[in-house]
């Protein structure tokens, strides 16, 4: 992974060289923070749940969490989105779809669950349970497109996955460390999935 400075913007380059706008710059609260997006309207939100102590900001202006708190993430009002994240942990992590922060506190399910190990990528829906092996150590870049009938991941350069998950659809994308880990977000954007949108018409 790289980084590039350009005047009022630091970008991210992933393996793949998409760009991701960095984290920077933006005054927090223990229980979160919001923040523009540069290419889209829509703005960023992100909230702390479990230990509001158990997260920092970075000299490189990125988020860690620690095991025992919850980050979720948000453009209001979008709940079909296209989500990117670089993130890099050190025992794994949790990245949650189609449940509210306060939902997966009370119950911990949700219709869609990823649990990221370092060897291997868990994916659960209502549907079933699949298993890829995927070596999720280092930083690495997530893609999440979520639409009406489930939603397509993509991990890296790797072909994307088309994976049915139930509805209703929620504005929140969770990411939870697993126990005595560490995650690191070091960039994210959140936007509307078109052009994606084709995806779930070819999953059908």
């Amino acid at each position: 992974m790289r980084r590039w400075l350009l005047p009022g913007l630091v970008l991210c380059v992933s393996g793949c060289g998409v760009s991701i706008p960095l984290l920077l710059d933006y005054g927090e609260f223990p229980e979160g923070f919001s923040r523009h997006q540069e290419r889209t309207d829509y703005p960023l939100e992100f909230r702390f749940l479990g230990n509001l102590r158990g997260w920092k900001r970075t000299e490189a202006g990125a988020i860690l969490l620690r095991s025992g708190t919850v980050l979720a993430v948000r453009s209001p009002e979008l709940t079909m989105f296209r989500a990117a994240l670089q993130l890099r942990s050190s025992a794994g992590y949790r990245l949650v779809l189609r449940t509210t922060p306060q939902e997966w506190l009370r119950r911990h399910s949700a219709p869609v669950v990823i649990t990221v190990l370092p060897e291997r990528t868990v994916l659960q829906t209502a549907v079933g349970t699949d298993t890829l092996e995927l070596p999720a150590a280092g930083s690495h870049r997530w893609e999440l497109v979520q639409l009406n009938k489930g939603f397509r991941a993509r991990f890296e350069c790797l072909p994307p996955v088309w994976i049915p998950a139930a509805t209703p659809l929620t504005e929140w994308l969770l990411v939870e460390p697993l126990p005595g880990s560490e995650v690191v977000l070091e960039a994210a954007s959140l936007e509307e999935p078109f052009p994606f949108v084709v995806v779930e018409q070819q999953g059908e």
